[in-house]
């Protein structure tokens, strides 16, 4: 199996990209080759084998003031840092409530996640698992966001970031 259970978040979302990747590669090389009931079906069935896909923002969000998405999400799986939002992989519920609010379009499926962006996949894992500054352990699954609040703190690729013009 590509994904286990025991696979920390950074190796499930790693193996996550290199299917998307694969599916991706496969669906522009044969797209001729199949209907679009085809190609439908096969997407569908991958997605639900990679159930564990998450959302995830980007770039776009750092150092924005708007909280929209926060409000829109009906989990509360939107956890504020100090320059930039992350969604909890493990507590989200992939509604996708989200992206369409989203004023700076920062917010991408994890399959459509730009080349130019993908550092950001492995950095919103590091968000919840190591230990930010600031803090005294990894924030794991605190089961919500609202309850913790902003968090002034920051993953270090964030934080390196020079500040974004609004």
């Amino acid at each position: 199996m590509l994904i286990s259970a025991n696979d920390s978040p950074t190796a499930r979302a790693l193996n996550r990209s290199k299917i998307c990747r694969c599916l991706s590669g496969f669906l522009t090389a044969h797209k001729s080759s199949y209907g679009s009931d085809m190609i439908l079906l096969l997407i569908h069935v991958v997605i639900v084998y990679i159930s564990g896909m998450t959302y995830v923002i980007a770039l776009p969000c750092v150092d924005l003031e708007d909280r929209a998405c926060v409000e829109e999400c009906p989990v509360d799986c939107i956890h504020e840092g100090q320059r930039s939002l992350h969604i909890h992989p493990d507590e989200r519920v992939d509604c996708g409530a989200c992206e369409p609010v989203c004023p700076v379009e920062a917010i991408y499926y994890e399959c459509d996640l730009p080349e130019a962006l993908s550092d950001y996949l492995d950095d919103h894992a590091r968000f919840f698992t190591d230990t930010l500054p600031r803090q005294e352990a990894p924030l794991g699954s605190p089961g919500g966001a609202a309850k913790l609040g902003l968090l002034v703190t920051d993953t270090a690729m964030v934080a390196a970031l020079p500040t974004q013009e609004a």
